[in-house]
């Protein structure tokens, strides 16, 4: 029955994808091909952003039902504000992770970015969406590269002040997968991680965000997402709608004025921002142990 729901899912995705890209790439064209002051421009760009929203709320009905997905939420703030603008930063393990953080904020925030990977842009109808909402595009260069070329660091910062300058007139909310890729046990042992469940985060991008957002930004929303029934959840699982046990914990970090600045070139800012972010990772590695705990002590107990 499971295989019957994940072809029925998948062929429902792709055709509300494809009917939604038709209307999308003629709001992608014009807002593209008009003057950002003429108000062909502005209509465009709200066209983009309905149709693009409208794809969140379908995709998340068609995949997140709530009677196979138990996602048990702490920490989420009551307060938020679809006018107001957040950075959110996120553990990361699998694409399903990107529907739970769906599932969690619909509605309630405003329209999410998120940092995406160059190579994501080959999509045909999903790039012309993202490059028409503005998503931050970045370009992970290796560690090998990197010490051939130092500069490429620099390059990457730059890239993602210049994408956040575009948010700065606007509500937004601003999505970051610190780990930079998603966690598989192969990637924690080649880091040599210090941390029990996740990558170690990289602290280049926030910095570069919040030295362009941090004052327009009111706070960040830290989310850690633990799968209970399996280390890493599949895309197939969510496809096919199978049992899923999700523990979500959401923490409300201010933005203090020490956390902005120049990081690039400024050694003292630099240390203690990595001390800051490498606390705000105990923390999830401590809440993710918990959590393991707990199911194994009910496992135990039954």
């Amino acid at each position: 029955m499971q295989y019957i729901r994940g072809i029925i899912n998948y062929f429902s995705v792709f055709l509300v994808t494809l009917l939604l890209g038709v209307f999308l790439l003629p709001c992608v064209y014009l807002k593209r091909w008009t003057s950002k002051k003429s108000a062909l421009h502005r209509h465009a760009a709200a066209g983009v952003l309905f149709i693009c929203a409208t794809w969140i709320h379908c995709t998340r009905v068609i995949l997140t039902n709530k009677h196979r997905l138990n996602c048990h939420v702490e920490g989420l703030p009551q307060d938020l504000d679809r006018k107001t603008s957040y950075g959110i930063i996120a553990n990361h393990q699998t694409w399903v992770d990107v529907f739970i953080l769906f599932y969690l904020f619909e509605g309630k925030i405003a329209f999410p970015r998120f940092f995406i990977k160059e190579k994501i842009m080959w999509f045909p109808i999903l790039s012309a969406g993202f490059a028409a909402l503005n998503f931050p595009v970045v370009k992970r260069y290796t560690h090998e590269q990197r010490q051939k070329q130092p500069g490429l660091s620099g390059i990457d910062l730059e890239m993602t002040k210049k994408a956040c300058e575009i948010f700065r007139h606007e509500s937004t909310s601003i999505v970051i997968f610190l780990e930079g890729t998603r966690f598989t046990a192969e990637k924690h042992a080649e880091q040599q991680s210090p941390y029990v469940h996740l990558l170690k985060p990289k602290a280049g991008g926030l910095a570069a965000m919040l030295s362009v957002m941090g004052e327009h930004l009111d706070c960040l929303l830290d989310v850690t997402i633990v799968y209970e029934d399996k280390k890493r959840a599949t895309f197939w699982q969510l496809l096919s709608q199978q049992h899923m046990n999700v523990s979500v914990l959401v923490k409300k970090r201010m933005i203090t004025p020490d956390l902005i600045g120049d990081y690039q070139n400024d050694p003292a800012l630099r240390a203690h921002f990595q001390q800051w972010l490498n606390a705000c990772w105990q923390e999830k590695d401590a809440f993710i142990s918990k959590v393991n705990h707990d199911i194994l002590a009910q496992k135990i107990t039954h």
